[in-house]
């Protein structure tokens, strides 16, 4: 059975605000595309080495299509504060296995270039005894259409930056040149989500790749290859970014 999941749409800006800004008003829907369960057991005597162990967790995993605008891509997918998931045996869903960072991450975008990538929903491992489930979440994924190419005069005390997907942060820009290579700092942090690359324009247009540092207040862009004293700074910013809530609602869903 096929299930559309409907987000609503809204901007979210830095600090809470919201704002109309890029709303198409058109709902963000999630089919559901497939569900795969998985069980396994240790079948050697003796304590498990967690460090050799490999591949996906015991639990089930569900994939979802995004149905999104020719060019639009899921950049990101928040994780939820709060999961409630139980099979019809009573089982709750919601209790996953931590990653190696010891986070829950229920929730994962993969883009894949051309096609239209998916997302998918981990939870916990149903009961052998259950033949349905239900689970409700809610959280936001990051949207985004196209890269915009911005040539900048290098910035040397920091300075405002027009493009409507880094103003929405208020950002600022500073370049800072030196014996240890250029860089480009760009405050406030969260800014850095919306950037895909920074580096000397040239006439070249498919530059890609970049190496970021950050801190709870700046992220440091390092600029390659170091330009020329007049030459200008390039970034790849992503446009038309929107942050919309999702839902996932399933009442009654057959396991596989």
């Amino acid at each position: 059975m096929s299930m559309v999941l409907t987000a609503c749409l809204a901007m979210v800006l830095a600090g809470g605000a919201e704002s109309s800004v890029g709303a198409s008003g058109e709902p963000l829907k999630l089919t559901l595309y497939s569900m795969r369960e998985l069980r396994s057991a240790r079948i050697a005597p003796g304590e498990e080495d967690q460090s050799v162990r490999s591949g996906d967790k015991d639990g089930l995993t569900l994939t979802f299509v995004p149905d999104l605008p020719e060019g639009t891509t899921i950049s990101a997918i928040e994780q939820p504060t709060g999961v409630k998931a139980q099979d019809s045996a009573g089982t709750d869903l919601s209790k996953i296995a931590p990653d190696f960072w010891d986070k829950l991450t229920y929730l994962e975008a993969e883009d894949f270039g051309s096609d239209e990538g998916t997302v998918t929903l981990k939870l916990g491992l149903p009961a052998r005894r259950a033949e349905t489930f239900d689970v409700s979440i809610t959280t936001k994924a990051t949207v985004f259409e196209g890269v915009d190419v911005l040539d900048i005069p290098q910035p040397r005390s920091w300075t405002k930056v027009t493009h409507p997907s880094l103003a929405r942060f208020g950002a600022e820009v500073k370049f800072v040149g030196d014996e240890d290579g250029a860089r480009l700092q760009v405050r406030p942090v969260a800014a850095r989500e919306v950037i895909e690359g920074v580096f000397a324009a040239t006439e070249e247009t498919d530059q890609s790749g970049y190496s970021v540092s950050y801190d709870d207040e700046t992220a440091t862009f390092d600029v390659s290859p170091v330009p020329e004293k007049d030459q200008k700074i390039r970034l790849k910013v992503r446009s038309k970014v929107d942050v919309r809530p999702v839902v996932i609602e399933l009442k009654g869903q057959k396991l596989p």
